[in-house]
């Protein structure tokens, strides 16, 4: 049994028994504790003595792993915490059941527990102050209305059930929403969680590990929303959903193809995340406004951008993924793109910064940043007849040119 603590001018640890054993310590200035153990007795007496003698604790680490064991102790009764008065953060990691107390003062709680239960059952209405709760594993099976503080402004949580559509109904300061779902076969065959009515909501982000569109999920989310992402390829957002303020979208590619998300009331896109893309993406899918974006792409041998038309708004473009050949002329020439990051599952990332070196790009300087390779690539012009010159006299043509990759041996 060991508990560790820092004081508020001092980030020296020492163990519990020296601070007890220690007269004259000024106990005062303890704001940190780390209780570590591995049998339940041990730790209720400490978590006793803790609540007993160093009132001043505002932050408490509890952690019950061992070597042996994820989670080694049976129960823990944390009823002794409302003893804290200053108590504002809790992280609890490695207990197989916890039972909480209540406390006016707790603004953020991590729980990261073994034994299934209900959200009901941890009754978590009872911390009326809490504003970070965050569940570290999917040990919570269920959830439903009205079963989380109203204070909330950050929430993680993970599930092993869609939660029912008004789950976050009375969450009206949440700023921040984070799903974590590990479903196995829920039977419905579209979910809807509704976030419609959250007016501070400006970021939502849901992982779906059961993928596919026979369990699809659709979100309606608020106009204040400015980070979007749903990487899984079920998810998709209420085409009535206007998002006058997204600035982040991070989305799986069938979604955005098949217009499982609408970008028409989206102004403001800065960044673009596409997920799983194995075919071709449409030419204009990219909004005018975006400057960075990333594309993970998993089929071998396909030119997913041979339709893409960039906009010159871009400035940094990664691609991740099996794509073995690149069109390197369409970033040079239709964007303002700086930085070019590209990886493969069988060879480094490279890194490449581009400077055009003339104002029609007929010269640039391509550089791989970590090995320092490269050069200055000479563009040569197209051959065009006589109606073609006369239809782009205003733009310049370049022959294409191609990055081609090939994997390691």
């Amino acid at each position: 049994m060991e508990i560790q603590y820092v004081t508020a001018t001092r980030f020296k640890l020492n163990t519990f028994k020296d601070i007890l054993e220690n007269k004259r310590a000024d106990k005062s200035k303890i704001t940190t504790a780390l209780l570590t153990n591995n049998q339940q007795p041990a730790w209720a007496s400490t978590l006793q003595s803790l609540c007993d003698d160093i009132p001043s604790i505002d932050t408490l680490f509890m952690n019950g792993q061992n070597a042996f064991s994820d989670y080694p102790m049976d129960v823990v009764d944390l009823g002794s915490i409302e003893r804290l008065p200053h108590l504002e953060r809790l992280s609890v990691y490695g207990v197989n059941q916890v039972k909480l107390g209540q406390h006016t003062t707790l603004k953020s709680m991590k729980l990261h527990v073994g034994t299934s239960c209900t959200r009901s059952d941890l009754g978590l209405t009872r911390f009326v102050s809490l504003t970070e709760l965050s569940l570290k594993n999917h040990f919570v099976s269920s959830i439903g209305p009205d079963q989380l503080p109203i204070s909330l402004t950050l929430l993680t949580i993970r599930l092993n059930k869609t939660p029912p559509r008004d789950s976050f109904r009375s969450l009206k300061s949440l700023v921040k929403l984070k799903i974590i779902l590990r479903r196995q076969g829920d039977s419905e065959t579209t979910a809807i969680i509704d976030l419609e009515h959250l007016p501070n909501l400006e970021t939502f982000k849901l992982t779906d590990y059961l993928m596919g569109r026979k369990c699809g999920i659709e979100i309606r989310v608020p106009p204040s929303i400015k980070i979007v992402a749903i990487p899984s390829n079920g998810v998709q957002i209420q085409s009535q959903c206007v998002m006058p303020l997204l600035e982040t979208l991070d989305v799986h590619g069938d979604v955005l193809i098949d217009g499982g998300v609408s970008l028409k009331s989206s102004p403001f896109l800065k960044k673009l995340v596409i997920h799983g893309c194995v075919n071709s993406i449409p030419a204009n899918i990219m909004p005018s406004t975006v400057e960075k974006v990333t594309v993970y792409c998993y089929a071998k041998g396909v030119d997913i951008f041979k339709n893409v038309v960039f906009p010159p708004s871009l400035t940094h473009l990664t691609v991740s993924g099996e794509c073995s050949v690149f069109r390197l002329d369409e970033v040079i020439n239709h964007t303002n793109v700086r930085d070019f990051s590209i990886s493969f599952t069988t060879t480094p990332t490279y890194q490449f910064s581009i400077q055009r070196l003339d104002k029609d790009n007929k010269n640039v300087l391509v550089l791989e940043k970590q090995t320092m390779t490269g050069g200055i690539i000479t563009q040569r012009l197209k051959s065009t007849n006589n109606q073609q010159q006369q239809d782009d006299q205003q733009k310049t043509q370049y022959r294409p040119i191609y990055l081609h990759f090939c994997p390691l041996l």
